[in-house]
């Protein structure tokens, strides 16, 4: 990505390396499975190889030039797997031409992409290409015959902007600015950059141009990137599951922030307008810190989980249950809310590809209800899912996994199971710090500190039985 703002984009070489850097420390995407899932990262970095190598193209004609257009040509092919990038591809291409532009006449403009247009015709039609071989060759069938249907629905697109707006943008300024310490190691590392470029020529690249130019490209890659998860109803958030649709949002999100720091200095006297570098420094170490934070909460909240999947391979021994609801009451803030039942059935297995319950989470749902007793005291009253094995048999097909759960009893013992904290803190990362240490520190305890971390309360609820 820096060389392609180098190279193609024309950046000065600090406003390049200080929006790299901004991409890269971004605390918007929260890596859990995406590792291990072809489509997200690895695509990512193939669309990036791909246009770096795109802008180092012969111009000759031979063999060779062929070969290495046609290596390009499988490079995007493959990113393309992230199906986002088939706009991205469009929305980046406009913004290099126009970085390239020579004045802001339409003529020229015109001349310009129409040359591109030319030179690069396969690389345009190639986007095209790949979602006809998707429609036709791998097509949406059965549970899946529906999801991800466009709509170009303006309620949707709104709604759908409304809710990145809260769960993406407003945590992308605040996240970074909640820790006390990470704001004073910012500051530690601002003051020496700021005298160490005090001497700069503050006419080598003029801020307030650059300011825009990053603007205007940021907020145009924000809703280009946006758009194809708007129309799908999914929408781009900061944590939890929806972190995966923000995978193409540290890019436009670091062109705003080095373009708001350029915009920023250029209001400055003359002798301070290298501040901008001062504050993009700033900025790049909270995000760092946001990120760290991230990173330990996640850290907890996968120990409290593995906490859980104890109780509730402890309880499906002792009670030999085929189904398991389950009401979760430590909720760990920014991290996952939610599993879906593919997940929890599978989570007390460690590993092994025969579950013997099944697992699903209630709370959400059916959030607890309160009654007045005989006596007239409140009491909390669990509300819970009725099985049939009609039903029971339902659930388990559309987990879209039935295949791997045919060792659980369709009939059976059946429980509620609440797990609650044994700790007041609901703070992840003090969590995931606490279990790390353990970790590295005293490995021998992790064990008995996950165990410890969760009570659980188990209810026999009406057994499933056979239909009559």
């Amino acid at each position: 990505m820096l060389g392609v703002m180098l190279r193609c984009a024309r950046l000065p070489r600090d406003i390049a390396v200080a929006t790299a850097a901004a991409v890269a420390t971004s605390p918007v995407f929260a890596v859990l499975g995406e590792f291990s899932l072809w489509m997200y990262t690895a695509a990512v970095f193939l669309f990036w190889l791909a246009w770096f190598a795109l802008i180092h193209l012969p111009r000759t004609i031979s063999g060779a030039a062929l070969l290495a257009r046609t290596v390009v040509w499988v490079l995007f092919f493959a990113s393309f797997n992230l199906n986002s990038q088939l706009v991205a591809f469009y929305a980046v291409s406009a913004c290099l031409v126009a970085s390239r532009l020579p004045s802001w006449r339409f003529r020229e403009g015109l001349t310009l992409a129409a040359a591109y247009a030319f030179r690069f015709w396969d690389f345009l039609l190639l986007p095209l290409v790949f979602w006809g071989w998707k429609k036709i060759c791998t097509p949406s069938t059965g549970a899946y015959a529906d999801y991800n249907e466009v709509s170009l629905s303006l309620p949707r697109l709104a709604v759908g902007a409304g809710e990145m707006s809260h769960d993406l943008l407003l945590p992308w300024i605040r996240n970074p600015l909640t820790s006390d310490k990470w704001l004073l190691a910012a500051g530690l590392v601002a003051i020496p950059i700021y005298r160490a470029t005090r001497g700069r020529h503050p006419e080598s690249h003029p801020s307030q141009y650059w300011s825009l130019a990053l603007l205007s490209s940021g907020l145009f890659l924000l809703a280009a990137n946006a758009f194809p998860y708007l129309t799908v109803g999914q929408v781009p958030s900061s944590s939890g599951w929806s972190s995966r649709n923000a995978i193409l949002m540290p890019l436009p999100l670091a062109l705003l922030a080095i373009g708001a720091a350029l915009g920023l200095s250029s209001k400055l006297p003359s002798a301070t307008r290298h501040a901008w570098v001062a504050v993009a420094a700033m900025w790049i170490v909270l995000n760092v810190g946001a990120c760290w934070r991230n990173y330990l909460a996640l850290q907890g909240f996968g120990a409290k989980q593995d906490s859980i999947a104890a109780r509730l391979r402890a309880e499906i021994d002792r009670t030999s249950a085929a189904v398991v609801q389950l009401r979760d009451y430590f909720p760990v803030p920014a991290t996952i809310p939610y599993y879906p039942p593919s997940i929890w059935t599978f989570l007390p297995t460690r590993g092994s590809l025969t579950p013997r319950a099944l697992v699903f989470e209630v709370s959400g749902a059916l959030p607890d209800q309160q009654e007045t007793d005989a006596g007239g005291n409140a009491v909390v009253v669990f509300p819970r899912v009725l099985l049939t094995q009609k039903v029971l048999n339902a659930m388990i097909e559309q987990t879209t996994l039935g295949y791997a759960m045919r060792d659980i009893p369709r009939v059976g013992p059946h429980i509620l199971l609440c797990i609650r904290p044994t700790t007041s803190t609901r703070n992840g990362a003090a969590l995931g710090a606490a279990y790390l240490w353990r970790k590295w520190a005293r490995p021998d305890s992790v064990e008995d500190f996950v165990q410890e971390l969760t009570r659980g309360e188990s209810i026999e609820l009406p057994e499933v039985r056979p239909e009559p």
